[in-house]
């Protein structure tokens, strides 16, 4: 979407965090947004940063970068950018982190790199004429070429658009684009490696039009009328209607809306003064379009009324052509919420005034309108409820006063008017836009005219056209013209000076259009380069185009550039040059030229001066209450220095603020900064351990800092804690203390030290970490620290929970329960607590509830008890196991079968003297499992004793029983089913049957299809009726017709189950008929068809498994197997044939056809090498040949095979040789072995065996037994390390060598036959190991060893698998305050074999249990929590995350967010003190913690002075007093007094009062002390003293006549 240009700047793509090494590039980007007139600043810490040799700011139009050159340490912060422009600003924020790590060097491989987009093309929406600009910015390696589609038809640069490539930035514009222009719009790039493709759609705005304009409409008075038109155009459609040219506001007389591209007026209530012309405009961005309609409405006789008149008026009163009803007097509005006017209809040129009076007060100034002056009606909106309505009342007499004219259209009429009082409308008329059809920026060729047109809302004189900002004047080039409210602009034989924003100012707005030429492909010859110049220089910049003669724009962030003083601009044909004079720092910006639409940018870089540090801070360790003095010296002198605590600002000076962790501090006794030359010095007086942090001295330019350690003993910051723990999962107790230097931490448990490989103690905690805990582990352990300056102790609660398990295997083949056995199911489980059992079977909960149902949960197993069982029962049971430290579970199928149903539909088939057939169905339920078979039981009818007449279950559907018949005898018959659950009940019994003769004809025959058709026979085939009807079949009646006929015809009997029906003619359709017959008659017949007579359109295919066996010197037997296919036709025949290795041809083997699937070729050559093949034949013909590749030899094989060849002794070891020959002739048949022998002189000789007998004997020379021997060596295949991810497979291989063969063993860290995972496998000169789903665990290190008896040779092979990170170490929570804290941990021990990217820190209040994410891209090891609530308490946890994923968590223990202040404890008891009237006093009022200090007094007399000095820390005390005998206590002071003394007042004379003290801090107010001993209320009583002047001791010398004045005495209390 185009972002208009009076829009503020937004972020498209924000900074991100960047975490490098010293000595690397910190480089941050962002873009904004198109916008216009932005400006881009980028601050560290809030503090802007300026373009240096140490900073380089680039920044264009939408886009800006930092980069920080040779990056420190010091250089980690937060950094931040900041876009802005006069409609608005945006910023965005992140962070940089320096490590000390420093750059290592690397040897880098270039890959060509195929091209990718890092920024795609972006969907847009556009406006008619509006030219388009699409860029996409990409990665790879150059060079590169760049293609654009539009809808897959490749875009060519022309008038209509332009294609372009910069850097890695591609892109497109469009010039003056319409509607047809929408699509989609793809950029491909490509390299040497590869391409790149994106898309996106642009849709340019359709403006809006009329498809069905509103039509006229007649009505009578009193009906309500409604104008309707169909509108079209881009949403959002905005509509008005007008009557006349005033806007139609709906209320209640009024109303219209849009909807479903359906533009609606409805007026209600019409009359005569609703006759006239309504406007309907419809608008959006593209632009608007209005359509007039008229309404007429009717008397009630049909006539046309036109417009109201009023009467005749009586007679009255004439002020010149001005008619009143009555003279006009003051209306008073006493009450209502709408305003009203008074309207005087005038005739002629006469002019008056009425005075309107709102609620009695009369308006101060009142603006007379002319009659000429148009008054927009304003429609009153519907009166709301609960108001009065409007009163309107003559006013009180009143003293004259000035008139306000109130005026309407004049009318040509002769006619006086009346006075008319209508809501009222505004005096001046508002104009939103003064433009209806708004400018088009225009694209012309070159001499060709450009026209820019508008049209005004409303006729106004205060118009003119601008070319840029200057007016534009009419002359021979320029033609302006003005046709009613249309104004037209013509610039005749356009140039390319001519090339301007144009715009058409009007009652001063400004509406703006472009005019581009199109003809002139303008390029930058030598487009501006950045440019670098240090303050005070002059930068220049020179741009050279491909034409002379064109205007040139130049930009400076955006902002158009004119010249001046500073700027200086020249031209000279194709070069245009811009000079800044003088630059300075903030010149530093984004500058552009722009020359016909086109632009070049660059870069304008200011250097400043850079300050250094020359000696920078260093680490200070002190001892709590010792000074610590941080020191460092500048480059330079008179640099402003800033000093900071933990990222808090410290200012050397009474009048700014100071901080100290967030805390307004003042300067006093703590902090001292001193400034000497370029010496700064910070000196912090009488350390604490609150004082810890790091210190740091900004420079402006240069920062350095120091991280202040107090030492003290070890302090245990928490001395009592609680862990829970899962059993299994590693756990990390840790003891927080502050030590200097690093104590030593000793771990107990029940009263035994632990082992140290499991303790790590850092600086600041120590921790013992347990990889595997278990139950025993469980217990109360006990943490000394200790170093040299003391110890301290603390204790730690282990709780190990067991998560639930269960053992499921005895299940996963299901369960199978008989009905009615119980069903029970035993799972043994694990658990601690002792997990909650829940079964369930299906969505049902099963309890104790139902009768059936018995549960038991045990330490070692849980069980559920369901009987009796029922067949419902069969189904998944999902137990699930739940205790404190989470949940299990899972199903088990349970298979409930029982007995079958009986089978049905039992019925005699056939009875004789010696069988009776019978046949059924199967059971309708099968009882859960399928039926095995069926029982059949006979019983002689009239007797109950039932026998069973089959041995073994019956597996058909039938059975004839031909053992234990009688004849003649009756009997009845009955069937069970069986399954694996047992025998079903018994089927009803069939009817009686006696076993004699009867007369059952058999039933249809069964699978009656053809198996051959050709044009002359079908061969038909199918099975023996099911039922035979009770006797043998005697035969089959075959019978066929004509498709077209109905007559069956020509019925053969056959005794088999197949027929070929011959004589048929070829083509011809037939349908065929078979039906079984036996002594008592025919079955029922079936029938086949129709069936068409043509021969088969396939051949056979290829003879498979063709082989040669039985070869002799002039005969080969040949065997094969039938083609897989026949072509849909019997195969008659094969045709064998042969070809020699000399015949160039295939010949016949045999004239004839052979039938069978064997072959003797004979006639064969002795010696000959042959080839064979075979073809099937059928009745489409002969098909394609299977065939004997290889050439066989004609040749006797019964000869003895010939000796072994080149019988050779390949090892001889102590007691073994190894001899190897090659295989000799084998005399015609296969070799079946071989004879090895020896004697005592290991002279051995070696004799083939085979099926013609024994082959002569070769000998070998004799052998000296002697072990060979070669140290063992491993060419292990592995380069480098291997690296896989968790659960993939290791595979390493090892080629081996060594005599005698090597003893191999792979090991990591112990022997690995030890892990069924590793395997690994040995053979002569190989060695192959396998590590199969690998852990992260399996990183290492793994040596192969080969031992034999000449040494050993070891290799290693290093393993990293690459997992998710390991938990966070050290995770702790500091900086507690009140809505605050700060998580802070060390990095995870195991990375994951992979650099941790992130880490991932979340939140849970404890009273809700709900964690939610704080941040997920924390690349600190720290992160500052905020917007916490206070006194709620809160658990933290941390993950590491790599690219492998994110890693366990680790959590913090419970901690209260709230002030880290304790109430401060009870005072002594205070003494009470007698006072006298010798005291002076200073009172603070409001005291504050800022009035601590030191406080000077300074007594003076004529004596000479005194100075005291008073240290005041201001803390609070509340001092109480009660009379003795009373129980109310009462405060002395309103305020918490500041010092250790108070004065109490109000006391009555002569009673007895008691008094404490309570201590006030942050946290509130302590414990009171003891109570003071009863004091009376007394004036003191002391003896009369004379105390005798200093002054005068030595007596006073005055003269005569003056006044003895006496010495002033000091005003001081006698406590000093």
């Amino acid at each position: 979407m185009f972002r208009g240009w009076r829009a503020p700047p937004v972020f498209r793509q924000k900074i991100t965090p960047l975490e490098i090494n010293v000595g690397s590039q910190a480089k941050f980007e962002c873009e904004i947004e198109d916008a216009a007139d932005v400006t881009f600043k980028w601050y560290r810490s809030e503090v802007e940063i300026k373009q240096s040799e140490k900073y380089r700011i680039l920044s264009r139009h939408t886009s800006s970068s930092l980069e920080i050159l040779t990056p420190a340490k010091i250089d980690s912060g937060e950094y931040s950018c900041k876009a802005s422009n006069k409609h608005g600003s945006a910023s965005c924020q992140a962070s940089l982190v320096v490590t000390g790590k420093l750059p290592t060097c690397s040897a880098v491989l270039t890959v060509k790199e195929p091209p990718s987009f890092v920024t795609p093309i972006e969907s847009q929406t556009a406006l008619p004429n509006a030219n388009v600009r699409c860029k996409g910015v990409f990665k790879g390696t150059p060079p590169f070429t760049v293609k654009w589609f539009k809808d897959d038809k490749e875009l060519i640069t022309g008038p209509s658009c332009f294609t372009g490539l910069e850097g890695l930035s591609c892109f497109l514009e469009l010039y003056s684009v319409g509607v047809s222009q929408s699509g989609v719009y793809s950029c491909q790039v490509n390299n040497d490696a590869g391409s790149a493709r994106c898309s996106a759609e642009l849709n340019v705005k359709e403006p809006p039009s009329f498809v069905v304009p509103p039509q006229p409409v007649e009505a009578m008075p009193g009906s309500t009328v409604t104008f309707s038109a169909m509108v079209k155009g881009s949403s959002p459609l905005k509509l008005k209607w007008f009557r006349g040219t005033k806007e139609i506001v709906p209320g209640r007389t009024c109303n219209f809306y849009l909807k479903d591209s359906q533009a609606l007026l409805e007026l209600y209530n019409v009359d005569k003064s609703h006759s006239g012309e309504y406007t309907c405009q419809i608008s959006n961005e593209a632009g608007s379009e209005s359509c007039p309609v008229n309404l007429m409405v009717k008397d009630k006789a049909g006539a046309a009324l036109a417009p109201a008149e009023t009467p005749a008026a009586p007679q009255s009163k004439k002020l010149d052509n001005l008619f009143f009803v009555e003279e006009p007097k003051p209306v008073n509005i006493v009450e209502s919420v709408y305003s009203v006017i008074v309207r005087l209809e005038p005739r002629g040129e006469a002019k008056s005034t009425a005075e309107l009076y709102l609620s009695g007060k009369v308006p101060e100034e009142v603006k007379p309108i002319p009659f000429d002056e148009e008054v927009l009606p304003v429609q009153v909106p519907e009166e709301p409820e609960k108001k009065k309505p409007v009163k309107i009342e003559e006013p009180k007499p009143a003293e004259p006063k000035p008139k306000a004219p109130v005026v309407e259209e004049q009318q040509q009429t002769t006619q006086p008017k009346k006075a008319v009082v209508e809501p009222h409308a505004p005096k001046e008329e508002i104009i939103k836009d003064w433009i209806v059809k708004p400018l088009r920026d225009q694209h012309v060729k070159p001499k060709t005219a450009a026209v820019f047109k508008c049209e005004l809302f409303k006729d106004t004189p205060n118009w003119k056209w601008l070319k840029g900002e200057t007016e534009i004047t009419p002359s021979d080039k320029i033609e302006v013209k003005k046709d009613g409210k249309e104004l037209t602009l013509t610039i005749k034989n356009c140039q390319p000076d001519d090339v301007a924003e144009y715009a058409m100012e009007v009652e001063g707005r400004i509406y703006t259009a472009k005019l581009t030429l199109g003809g002139i492909r303008l390029e930058f010859v030598k487009p501006i380069k950045d440019v670098t110049v240090k303050e005070r220089e002059t930068a220049e910049f020179s741009v050279e185009l491909s034409h002379e003669n064109i205007p040139v724009v130049w930009y400076k962030n955006g902002a158009r550039l004119h010249p001046g003083k500073v700027v200086h601009m020249s031209e000279n044909g194709k070069v245009h040059t811009l000079a800044f004079k003088e630059v300075t720092v903030d010149d530093t910006s984004n500058i552009k030229v722009e020359a016909m639409g086109k632009t070049s940018e660059a870069m304008l870089t200011v250097l400043a001066r850079v300050i250094g540090l020359k000696r920078p801070l260093n680490d200070v360790a002190v001892i709590a209450g010792e000074t610590a003095t941080f020191e460092c010296e500048l480059s330079y002198e008179g640099i402003a220095v800033e000093w900071f605590l933990g990222g808090t600002k410290l200012e050397p000076s009474d009048r700014v603020r100071w901080f100290k962790d967030g805390s307004e501090i003042r300067k006093g006794k703590k902090y001292e900064i001193i400034a000497q030359g370029r010496k700064h010095i910070l000196v912090i007086n009488k350390s604490a351990f609150d004082d810890e942090a790091e210190y740091e001295c900004d420079a402006k330019t240069s920062k350095s800092s120091g991280m202040l350690t107090v030492v003290a003993v070890p302090q245990i910051k928490t001395t009592d804690q609680s862990y829970v723990t899962d059993a299994g999962k590693p756990i990390v107790m840790a003891v927080p203390y502050s030590a200097y230097p690093q104590a030593q931490a000793e771990w107990l448990y029940n009263n035994l030290s632990l082992a140290k490989d499991n303790i790590f103690t850092s600086s600041d905690r120590t921790e013992y970490r347990l990889k595997d805990p278990k139950k025993s582990d469980q217990g109360r352990y006990m943490i000394t620290i200790k170093n040299k300056h003391g110890a301290g102790e603390a204790f730690i609660n282990l709780d190990v929970i067991v998560a639930p398990t269960f053992d499921l295997s005895a299940f996963k083949n299901g369960l199978e329960v008989i009905v009615p056995q119980p069903l029970t199911i035993r799972v043994p489980i694990t658990g601690y607590p002792i997990p909650v059992a829940k079964w369930t079977f299906g969505e049902k909960l099963m309890t104790p509830e139902d009768e059936r149902v018995t549960t038991t949960t045990k330490s070692t197993f849980v069980e559920l008890v369901v009987t009796p069982s029922v067949r419902p029962d069969k189904g998944s049971y999902t137990l699930t196991l739940e205790n404190e430290v989470s949940s299990a579970s899972g199903e088990i199928e349970v298979n409930v079968i029982g007995v079958p149903s009986p089978p049905i539909e039992l019925h005699v088939t056939g009875a004789s003297r010696d069988f009776l057939s019978i046949a059924w169905k199967p059971p309708q339920q099968d009882g859960g499992c399928p039926i095995r078979g069926y029982h059949i039981e006979m019983c002689e009818a009239g007797t109950e004793k039932w026998m069973r007449v089959n041995s073994r279950p019956v597996k058909e559907l039938k059975f004839r029983v031909e053992e234990g018949i009688v004849p003649e005898k009756e009997y009845i018959l009955r069937v069970r089913a069986i399954n694996s659950a047992g025998v079903s009940e018994p089927s009803d019994i069939s009817e009686n049957v006696f076993a004699k003769e009867s007369d059952y004809v058999p039933g249809p025959v069964t699978d009656l299809k053809p198996v051959v058709v050709t044009r002359k026979m079908i061969f038909l085939n199918w099975d023996d009726p099911d039922d035979d009807g009770g006797s043998d079949l005697t035969g089959f009646i075959v019978e066929r017709r004509d498709a077209k006929g109905h007559t069956w015809r020509q019925p053969v009997e056959t005794p088999s189950s197949k027929c070929e029906c011959v004589g048929i003619m070829e083509g011809q359709d037939y349908f065929f008929r078979v039906t079984a017959k036996n002594k008592f008659g025919l079955g029922l017949p079936v029938e086949l068809g129709p069936i068409t007579a043509i021969d088969p359109q396939d051949v056979p295919g290829p003879p498979k498994d063709l082989r040669v066996t039985d070869i002799t010197r002039s005969t080969m037997r040949l065997i094969w197997k039938l083609p897989e296919t026949d072509g849909g036709e019997r195969i008659k025949s094969y045709f064998i044939e042969k070809k020699s290795m000399i015949d160039k041809a295939w010949t016949k083997a045999k004239d004839t056809e052979v039938r069978g699937t064997k072959f003797v070729v004979d006639s064969l050559t002795e010696g000959g090498l042959y080839q064979f093949r075979v073809r099937a034949v059928n009745a489409a013909g002969v098909g394609d040949p299977g065939y004997v590749s290889e050439l066989i030899e004609t040749k006797d094989r019964t000869k003895v095979p010939d000796a072994p060849k080149q019988p050779t002794v390949k090892e001889v070891y102590h007691d073994t040789a190894l001899i190897t020959w090659e295989p000799p002739a084998d005399g015609g048949k296969p070799i079946s072995g071989y004879i090895v022998e020896k004697k005592e002189t290991m002279a051995k000789r070696v004799q083939t065996v085979g099926d013609g007998g024994e082959s002569a004997w070769v000998k070998l020379d004799n052998i000296l037994v002697k072990e060979e021997i070669q140290k063992p060596v491993i060419d292990l295949k592995l380069s480098g390390s291997m690296t896989v991810k968790a659960g993939e497979s290791v595979r390493i291989e090892a080629g081996l060598r060594g005599k005698p063969p090597p003893e191999v063993k792979w090991v990591k860290d112990k022997a690995v036959g030890n892990n069924p995972r590793m395997s690994y496998e040995t053979g002569d000169d190989y060695s192959k190991f396998l590590l199969t789903k690998s852990r992260r665990t399996d990183t290492g290190k793994y040596v192969i060893t080969a031992t034999n008896s000449a040494g050993t040779f070891t290799a290693y092979a290093n393993v990293n698998v690459l997992d998710t990170p390991g938990p966070v170490r050290n995770l702790r929570v500091t900086g507690i305050g009140p809505d605050k804290c700060r998580v802070v941990w060390d990095g995870p021990e195991d990375d994951g074999g992979c650099e941790v990217d992130s880490y991932i820190v979340e939140k849970c209040e404890t009273r809700r249990m709900v964690w939610s994410t704080y941040s997920a891209s924390v690349v600190t090891p720290y992160c500052n929590i905020t917007r916490l609530v206070e006194s709620n308490e809160y658990i933290f946890r941390v993950r590491a995350e790599n690219k492998m994923g994110t890693g366990p968590a680790l959590e913090t223990k419970p901690v209260t967010v709230k002030t880290q202040f304790n109430k401060p404890g009870p005072p002594e008891a205070p003494d009470v003190t007698k006072t006298s009237e010798w005291d002076t006093l200073l009172m603070i009022e409001d005291v504050n913690r800022y009035d601590a200090g030191k406080y000077a007094l300074t007594l003076e007399n004529s004596s000479g002075t005194k100075t005291f000095t008073i240290v005041v820390k201001v803390n609070g005390y509340h001092v109480e007093f009660k009379e003795r005998n009373s129980l109310m206590w009462k405060r002395a002071s309103k305020t918490p007094l500041r010092v250790k003394d108070c004065r109490v007042t109000g006391l009555i004379e002569g009673l007895e009062y008691e008094f404490r003290v309570m201590a006030m801090n942050m946290a509130g107010i302590g414990k009171a002390s003891k109570v003071t001993e009863a004091a009376v209320a007394l004036d003191p009583i002391e003896p009369p003293t004379i105390t005798i002047h200093p002054d005068m001791k030595d007596g006073v010398s005055v003269k005569a006549g003056d006044t003895i004045l006496p010495p002033t005495w000091p005003s001081i209390s006698p406590r000093g």
